[in-house]
């Protein structure tokens, strides 16, 4: 199992939990995994595009990452980290 890391913004969608655990082999099984424990977690990480949305940070331990099929291990950490804006 994958540590994960979320920001506020996911906390909705946990209750409330920050560190979860996922499994799978790459950032993208990491993230279909997550949205199978927690419906419609991927769709506020991820576009119609597959692609990261803008305002939304992915790190593989400390290494900021797009590529969401890079492959990860059970010794990494993956942070989600979501903008925080406002007027």
């Amino acid at each position: 199992m994958i540590t994960v890391n979320l920001s506020t913004h996911f906390r909705a969608y946990t209750n409330g939990k920050k560190t979860v655990e996922a499994s799978g082999n790459s950032v993208n099984e990491i993230l279909s995994d997550l949205n199978r424990k927690y419906n419609g977690i991927k769709f506020r990480i991820i576009n119609e595009q597959d692609e990261v949305r803008h305002h939304i940070k992915i790190f593989k331990n400390s290494q900021q990452i797009d590529n969401l099929n890079i492959s990860v291990s059970d010794k990494d950490v993956i942070h989600i980290i979501g903008a925080l804006s406002g007027g």
